[in-house]
């Protein structure tokens, strides 16, 4: 995902698909891996994950490499369903199994870890993938995901096969069980409002440095999204580690509070060196939030419906998504790149203030 992810937008521009079309591609395609988030959360705890994995990597492989075919929209609205449908089942499942093998009272650590892995792969991706569409085009980073998808599969055989649950045992959870836990509900809508901004810092940024004044070339647009990731590293591993000890929520704050401080700064940026310096916020605004929030849920859920419990998360994060993609692509057409930024960061105070009300510390559990 890291050598297509930045310059996707890019790729369907170069297709003749306009701002609002992608919008709308996107918008379809989370509505759909959202729906069958449930599926992929309740067969994470019920099956072996591990061959879930194998078969979801299979499935995005054959995504990636069918998507160089695209010529139309209905072409690439497809294609971006499969992409996104196995990209967050893959991320359900792969939460659930470090769940299982993460030793009780580590979580923070635990996600931290995970989430280096991921954000190691994807440095190395960004800083290839505009150098490879300058060198060749658009198509040599789907050949190339593809065949870097086929192969983490020999790394996901080396995996021991990891418990599932017995004959009886609870496997999922419902929507009257959320309701009624006050504290998993309520950093449900938190995700969900912030995320809506989202889209506006990944999907259309890409777009966005390709307009006046910016107007910078794949290779810096590719830089970017190392920088963010980067700079997520040491933030996850350390801030995962500190929520452990001091609790969830004053982290969790300030990656809330960091949203409006990266939205302004990435509107009146009228150069790359103040964009890169934008990128850095991601440190905080996904870091910090995503692998902090999953410890938070992993505080207040048991371990056999953790899996359910994620897919709950991610089905929050893409409604927010859906509602991002819309409304940004939406904005973008009516009112340009920066009052788009400016009108999210007046917005992104919102969830910042939901959150420091109505969310209660859950000190970190070692009995689950």
């Amino acid at each position: 995902m890291g050598l297509i992810f930045p310059l996707f937008s890019l790729f369907l521009n170069s297709k003749g698909v306009h701002s609002i079309e992608i919008g709308f591609i996107l918008t379809v395609a989370i509505i759909i891996s959202t729906l069958t988030q449930p599926i992929w959360g309740k067969s994470s705890d019920r099956f072996n994950k591990k061959n879930l994995q194998i078969l979801l990597t299979i499935t995005l492989a054959l995504a990636f490499f069918l998507t160089t075919y695209g010529n139309c929209l209905l072409d690439f609205l497809v294609s971006s369903i499969f992409i996104y449908t196995c990209t967050e089942a893959l991320n359900s499942v792969s939460v659930a199994l470090v769940t299982s093998l993460v030793q009780t009272g580590n979580i923070g650590r635990g996600f931290g870890q995970w989430r280096i892995s991921i954000s190691l792969g994807w440095i190395i991706a960004t800083l290839f993938s505009g150098l490879l569409t300058e060198i060749f085009d658009f198509s040599a980073i789907f050949i190339s995901s593809s065949i870097m998808s086929l192969i983490s599969i020999f790394v996901l055989l080396s995996i021991k096969d990891d418990r599932t649950l017995e004959k009886g045992e609870k496997s999922s959870m419902s929507f009257d069980f959320i309701w009624k836990n006050h504290n998993l509900l309520k950093i449900y809508i938190a995700i969900l409002l912030v995320w809506v901004v989202l889209p506006s810092l990944d999907s259309f940024l890409a777009l966005y440095m390709t307009h006046p004044p910016l107007q910078v070339p794949n290779t810096l647009i590719s830089l970017a999204f190392s920088i963010s990731a980067i700079a997520e590293i040491p933030a996850m591993l350390y801030l995962g580690q500190l929520s452990d000890k001091i609790g969830r929520k004053l982290i969790l704050s300030i990656c809330f509070l960091s949203f409006p401080f990266r939205l302004f700064l990435t509107a009146v940026s009228s150069n790359i060196i103040n964009i890169l310096f934008a990128q850095l916020f991601s440190a905080l605004t996904f870091g910090g939030l995503y692998v902090v929030s999953m410890a938070y849920i992993s505080d207040v859920t048991s371990i056999e419906i953790r899996g359910s419990a994620v897919s709950f998360l991610t089905i929050s994060m893409n409604v927010g998504n859906i509602l991002g993609s819309a409304i940004t692509g939406a904005l973008i057409d009516i009112l340009g790149f920066k009052m788009m930024y400016i009108l999210m960061a007046f917005y992104s105070i919102l969830p910042c203030l939901f959150f420091l009300i109505v969310i209660r510390e859950t000190l970190p559990s070692a009995s689950r």
